[in-house]
């Protein structure tokens, strides 16, 4: 008899066990927390792959022909604006200025000279000399008297009171011209002489000008803060005006270059925000976020792919952005926002197979907890984006975020105040 009885025993338990595991209703109601699903306005964001673009790529060209005489850099150093990278030889451009200064001296003591008026030296040396020529003009003019009456006389020949004549004209125009450099050294020096004198002044000083020019344009100096990209010349090498001495490119700010294909183009604008990420960055910091805007809209697009460039501008103060990166970017268009259904992250029971929220449904008799499958979307702080894949989920209802572990379908729950 004890057998069949032990039989009967075992029987009689696993079909208790099997109606408990049946029929939730049979068990004790499981305490569960709860919150209320929310429905919040979200601005779905246009996703796109980008690179990185340096927002100013400059080729440095020499301004003055020369030989290459010194380079302050290496390919891909770090340099701050106003360092100089290249100087070309300036000994030929430094002679040329010592002849201009002297040249200049020469022009000033001239100009000083012609201002301080004819010295009394001068003067003196002047009326002497127009006193000479007036004395030996006397004397020729008497010996030309002197000679006409033995002319008259027939005493001396035609040829020799010619000659007596020529004497005393050539006496005359000398005394003209003494008489006239004394007048002129009385009078001083004329103000147009001057004035010729003070614009070869101003002429010489603006060739000074220039070629102090030339020698400050000799050495390269960098315009702004960046990396040297690209080094195209070599120590001793003959530079030509214009001829591109190295490429200079800026790290902070960047800019990130995206595709956007043609049909969200009318919905960006300049100004529209931005987010890039960047994924294992250089820095070892895993995803680095990075907020910018757009400053760029190409309307020029690529017929194949009907796209169009859009650049967004990013600040870069720790250079860990670099030209030649690939990121991911987010845009924000200015649109009309979608609603979408938010519940607390702690709702959320993910397995392998799938990701569910249970959902408290109360009736007349009693409270229990549905299975919803959902797919989950953006997160917004504490909270996500959540989409019924399967039943009824809407703004308002509850949603179990402590003691869903517990939970299986239809089970009976008691919500904790």
């Amino acid at each position: 008899m004890k057998a069949p009885f032990i039989m009967l025993l075992g029987l009689f338990s696993s079909l208790t066990l099997f109606a408990s595991k049946g029929d939730p209703q049979n068990l004790n109601p499981v305490p569960v927390g709860v919150a209320k699903v929310q429905e919040l306005a979200v601005k779905n964001p246009i996703q796109l792959s980008g690179t990185v673009l340096p927002k100013t790529i400059s080729r440095l060209a020499a301004e003055v022909e020369g030989r290459v005489e010194k380079i302050l850099f290496n390919e891909g150093a770090f340099v701050k604006k106003g360092k100089l990278l290249i100087q070309i030889r300036t000994e030929p451009l430094k002679l040329q200025l010592a002849l201009a200064l002297a040249n200049r001296k020469q022009i000033v003591n001239m100009l000083k000279e012609l201002k301080s008026g004819t010295r009394k030296e001068e003067l003196s040396a002047s009326k002497a000399a127009m006193e000479r020529s007036q004395a030996a003009l006397k004397l020729s003019s008497i010996e030309l008297k002197r000679q006409k009456e033995l002319y008259g006389d027939g005493v001396i020949s035609l040829n020799e009171f010619d000659r007596t004549r020529t004497l005393k004209a050539e006496a005359q125009a000398l005394y003209n011209e003494k008489k006239a450099n004394y007048e002129e050294a009385l009078a001083g020096p004329r103000l147009e002489k001057i004035q010729r004198e003070i614009a070869n002044l101003q002429a010489a000083e603006e060739r000074i000008r220039i070629i102090e020019d030339k020698i400050d344009r000799a050495s390269i100096h960098a315009p702004f803060t960046g990396y040297i990209a690209k080094k195209e010349t070599e120590v001793g090498e003959w530079l030509d005006a214009g001829d591109s001495a190295l490429v200079l490119v800026t790290v902070d700010p960047v800019l990130i270059e995206v595709s956007l294909p043609q049909s969200y183009l009318q919905h960006i604008q300049l100004g529209t925000t931005a987010e890039v990420i960047l994924e294992n960055n250089r820095l070892g910091k895993g995803v680095k976020i990075f907020k910018g805007k757009v400053v760029e809209i190409i309307v020029f697009g690529d017929a194949l792919s009907r796209t169009f460039p859009v650049r967004i501008g990013i600040r870069n103060q720790k250079r860990t952005l670099a030209p030649g990166m690939m990121v991911t970017t987010k845009l924000f268009p200015r649109r009309d926002s979608q609603k979408s259904l938010f519940v607390p992250k702690d709702a959320i029971v993910r397995s392998p197979k799938e990701t569910i929220v249970w959902a408290v449904r109360n009736n007349l008799k009693e409270v229990k907890a549905v299975r919803i499958p959902v797919k989950t979307g953006r997160a917004k702080k504490r909270l996500i984006a959540v989409e019924p894949l399967k039943g009824n989920l809407k703004k308002g209802d509850q949603v179990v975020v402590q003691g869903n572990e517990r939970l299986r379908p239809n089970s009976a729950v008691l919500i904790q105040k």
